[in-house]
């Protein structure tokens, strides 16, 4: 992926010695000078010139001093010439620029989307649009509002149905505050009895352990 501004980075050395069984030695970390750096790919039979120490040519990625003076629009060309299948990302780039700004703004990398995703510009702006416009009450009761309520709820499950494909007689949908909200509804909603087990993954969500 195309890096905009990249000044320096944190690599750890690996010196061309093996040890007597044949494995590499790993150096400690350090920090290369600020400059900017050309990151790439090659073929294990190619050795890029100026190698940067710290590259792992086994692995066919190689880190490459650039010139002084960063010329972005030119490295970016360069960079599509050498890999033209990047451009098909475009969309991605477009969906940022608009509807998730404020990462760029914020000088901000997320990447915690199975935690909770990134909410869109669009949305905040919708959702305000909505409560604006409109009253919504208790959908639970007998009134105006809470009939208004009571249509949205109804139509978000419809539509999470048919997202799923699942059919309305087989499938209910039940709105929960989070993820562990859910678990704990099947944990206590499940028939276990004296003689049951409970089998786990290795790795699990917490609330998922919890279950236990």
């Amino acid at each position: 992926m195309f890096s905009k501004g990249l000044s320096g980075i944190a690599v750890r050395t690996r010196p061309s010695a093996r040890n007597a069984d044949g494995s590499v030695s790993t150096g400690s970390s350090h920090h290369l000078p600020p400059a900017p750096l050309r990151v790439g790919r090659v073929e294990p039979s190619v050795h890029p010139p100026a190698m940067v120490e710290g590259s792992d040519e086994e692995a066919g990625c190689f880190l490459e001093r650039a010139p002084a003076k960063w010329n972005e629009p030119e490295a970016e060309r360069s960079f599509i010439a050498a890999w033209p299948a990047y451009e098909t990302t475009a969309a991605l780039d477009s969906l940022r620029a608009t509807e998730y700004s404020r990462l760029d703004r914020l000088k901000q990398t997320y990447l915690d989307y199975t935690g909770a995703g990134l909410y869109a510009d669009c949305q905040v702006r919708d959702h305000l649009d909505l409560l604006q416009s409109r009253v919504f009450g208790n959908p639970h009761s007998q009134n105006a509002t809470s009939a208004s309520m009571t249509t949205m709820i109804e139509q978000c499950r419809r539509k999470v149905l048919d997202d799923f494909h699942a059919y309305d007689k087989e499938y209910t949908v039940i709105f929960t505050p989070n993820a562990s909200g859910a678990l704990k509804l099947v944990g206590e909603a499940y028939p276990f009895g004296s003689d049951s087990q409970y089998l786990l993954t290795f790795d699990n969500h917490n609330s998922v352990n919890g279950i236990r």
